[in-house]
């Protein structure tokens, strides 16, 4: 095991300025046979390292194109994993959450944003029902059914009122703020993949077309973004 910057002081181009750990590491090390360990005392840091580099390079992936037989493999280990889902069988299957596996990236995309527009519906509907107002009616109703005057609630004061200004925080600075990190995260996301798949298939004009259509949604969002505050 060879140190391009020597382990010691006194031994081949020794570095003072080094820690143990930087000494040590992988990328201080060369592995040669005695007799080329020894030829290379003269040898500079530079030449060490390139030598390093262009070995190296022989047992890596980079550079190297993915033959038909590792892409087949990929593709068939990809076919089973999801034919494998088809195929199960659940009890009670009528309870059972279904899902469609021909979906392709852009359905998926798709559907996981109909799914994000119907959380924030929710919240809406949450944050209308949390108002001062429709709590109000719904204690008036419920009070007259038990049959006590809801005048008796004037007197406790509104800072001590569990029922005044509910959830107003979450709901008018949280709710808006984590939606539009959601948006921006999704959109993100989608620009990447899309981005990945044009880079692979640089004809296709439909990815194309959707490609612009979400910069343009994200750059639109993005440039207004802002925390309510």
């Amino acid at each position: 095991m060879c140190h391009i910057e020597a382990a010691s002081p006194g031994g081949p181009r020794y570095n003072e300025n080094q820690s143990e750990e930087e000494r040590n590491g992988i990328n201080n090390l060369l592995f040669l046979c005695h007799r080329h360990h020894k030829e290379t005392d003269k040898f500079s840091i530079e030449k060490l390292k390139h030598i390093k580099a262009n070995y190296e390079k022989q047992f890596t992936e980079a550079d190297r194109e993915a033959s038909n037989n590792m892409i087949r493999q990929v593709q068939d280990e990809i076919e089973y994993f999801w034919n494998k889902q088809k195929i199960k069988e659940f009890e009670p299957f009528d309870l059972k959450i279904k899902r469609d596996f021909e979906l392709d990236i852009n359905g998926l995309f798709n559907e996981l944003e109909e799914n994000i527009i119907k959380v924030r519906n929710y919240c809406d509907l949450t944050a209308q029902t949390d108002s001062d107002t429709e709590i109000q009616k719904d204690l008036t109703r419920l009070f007259d059914l038990a049959g006590i005057d809801i005048k008796e609630l004037t007197k406790v004061p509104y800072y001590k009122n569990p029922f005044i200004n509910r959830n107003w925080e979450f709901h008018n600075i949280g709710r808006p703020n984590l939606f539009t990190h959601v948006e921006l995260s999704f959109l993100q996301l989608k620009l990447r993949v899309f981005e990945a798949l044009i880079n692979s298939n640089p004809a296709d004009e439909k990815l194309k077309a959707e490609l612009e259509e979400c910069r343009k949604r994200f750059e639109d969002l993005y440039d207004n973004a802002y925390y309510v505050d």
